[in-house]
């Protein structure tokens, strides 16, 4: 290995000199070709290696401008002992800073503008996070509704500021997302994984990464007998 590399550094010498490069496009072509490469995999939060993964995830992350997002809400009008005879209001908008009551129905539409894998993420008011959509594929310019065109995500009892965010990237393997993922459906680890993909979305994935934000109150609605 270590004649590999003293090759290497020979050879990219032999080219820099060639082309007259300076001392600094010289150290970083040498950082680029010799540098270890970094296990994206479960590097610790904070550290430089987290912080080299974070950011090439977000180099990685599509802009909004490569998708259409649409976010409807049912407001809940009546509740019945079963849940499928309750009652909803007509589809309205929904927009971050709107104010929502428990039992309220909601639905996400994606429509990206090349092939994507979407990920859908909810944090409650207790802190908990949810991982909805784990990674799915989407074709360019077709219209996908999520959890799905005859379901919904219910607005639950927990009264408070909750989040959800969306986030598209190229479609492929994106180790350092990816493990925080699996960590988080098979409970390894939880709390860590929790604190690790909460990093990401609101610093190193903030401005790539649609983040919509609301406030639950509780239902006046009594349930019918």
């Amino acid at each position: 290995m270590g004649s590999i590399l003293i090759s290497l550094i020979a050879a990219m010498s032999f080219i820099a000199w060639n082309l007259d490069l300076n001392q600094n496009t010289f150290i970083t072509l040498c950082n680029y070709f010799c540098a270890p490469e970094i296990d994206c995999k479960a590097p610790i939060l904070g550290s430089e290696n987290w912080k080299i993964c974070a950011a090439n995830l977000a180099k990685q992350t599509l802009a909004h401008k490569n998708f259409k997002v649409k976010l409807r809400y049912k407001p809940l009008l009546a509740l019945e002992d079963g849940e499928n005879d309750s009652q909803y209001g007509p589809s309205q908008p929904f927009t971050s800073g709107i104010i929502l009551n428990t039992g309220t129905q909601y639905q996400v539409q994606i429509q990206p503008f090349q092939p994507i894998r979407a990920y859908l993420f909810h944090q409650d008011s207790t802190g908990q996070i949810t991982v909805l959509t784990p990674g799915k594929f989407l074709i360019p310019d077709h219209k996908v509704t999520f959890p799905g065109y005859d379901a919904s995500y219910k607005v639950t009892n927990n009264n408070g500021t909750e989040h959800l965010y969306i986030l598209l990237l190229p479609n492929r393997s994106h180790p350092l997302l990816d493990t925080i993922i699996v960590r988080l459906r098979n409970n390894v680890k939880h709390s860590e994984a929790t604190n690790s993909l909460l990093s990401l979305l609101n610093k190193a994935l903030a401005n790539r990464c649609l983040h919509i934000n609301y406030t639950v109150q509780p239902s006046q609605l009594a349930t019918s007998n």
